[in-house]
């Protein structure tokens, strides 16, 4: 089963997002924390309410980066780092969902030297620890998704992220189209140095262009043999298609969904 991640109608209300999907016969959502500009439980109950009379599963959350700084050695910012990923945690407990989609973005201001970005890494490896601990609490899984020049994405420190957060609540998400712009154009490097600890995937294609997603079959990925090296480690996790940035989501999603049938992703 493959769900849509929520984001790629970010000019959507969540209400209308969620009828485009019953009518293209998808069955599970990514949601988009944008879409619940007020996380109040009430909303909760709302949005497993309207998902299920659509015949929707609600399986995780995207966050976005504002008040997140997992960086930085400033007190304050360590606390509303904390504070906004419980936030979005007790969101995802709220209504249901599995897991909670994250980015480490990039430290601020750029790195000029190995000790600045030595320092930067032991924050981020502290931070999502911390992370990860809450995380537990709620039995939430966090998967941090790698982008382009981000610190820890690269084929080396990917999967050193997650061995020295070393927690079974945080795991690895791999998106086609970043693996592609991150090993210049040689997706599967990057996915078979995360391995087992991918715990979810972002299907989509791309052409080179950072952050830029393209139907399933449109770009140059290879996203076949991705799959096919994902299911070889006996992946048992979620499958979310990813199209952000692309100007017709409608027609994208509709595209990625016949190109899965076509090539038998479902079975």
């Amino acid at each position: 089963m493959v769900a849509v991640q929520s984001i790629i109608f970010n000019k959507y209300p969540v209400e209308q997002t969620l009828r485009t999907l019953r009518d293209m016969n998808v069955t599970e959502i990514e949601l988009w924390e944008g879409h619940l500009p007020r996380k109040l439980p009430i909303y909760y109950d709302l949005v497993k309410k309207v998902a299920k009379e659509n015949g929707i599963e609600v399986i995780g959350l995207v966050w976005g980066g504002k008040g997140f700084n997992p960086y930085s050695v400033k007190s304050e910012d360590r606390s509303s780092t904390l504070d906004f990923i419980k936030n979005n945690i007790e969101v995802c407990h709220g209504i249901g969902m599995k897991f909670v989609t994250v980015a480490e973005g990039r430290p601020k201001p750029p790195l000029n030297d190995k000790a600045g970005e030595s320092e930067a890494w032991e924050n981020l490896v502290e931070a999502f620890q911390l992370a990860s601990d809450i995380a537990g609490e709620y039995e939430i899984t966090i998967v941090n998704e790698y982008h382009p020049g981000m610190l820890a994405s690269t084929t080396e420190r990917a999967p050193k992220l997650v061995d020295e957060v070393g927690s079974k609540w945080f795991k690895a998400c791999v998106d086609f189209c970043h693996a592609d712009v991150i090993t210049g154009g040689k997706p599967m490097e990057f996915v078979r140095a995360l391995g087992k600890r991918i715990s979810h995937v972002h299907l989509g294609d791309g052409d080179g262009t950072p952050h830029m997603h393209l139907p399933l079959g449109f770009g140059r990925v290879d996203v076949k043999a991705c799959i096919d090296e994902i299911k070889s480690t006996g992946y048992k996790g979620h499958w979310s298609l990813c199209i952000y940035g692309c100007p017709f989501p409608e027609y994208a999603v509709s595209k990625s969904m016949e190109w899965l049938q076509k090539n038998d992703f479902w079975l």
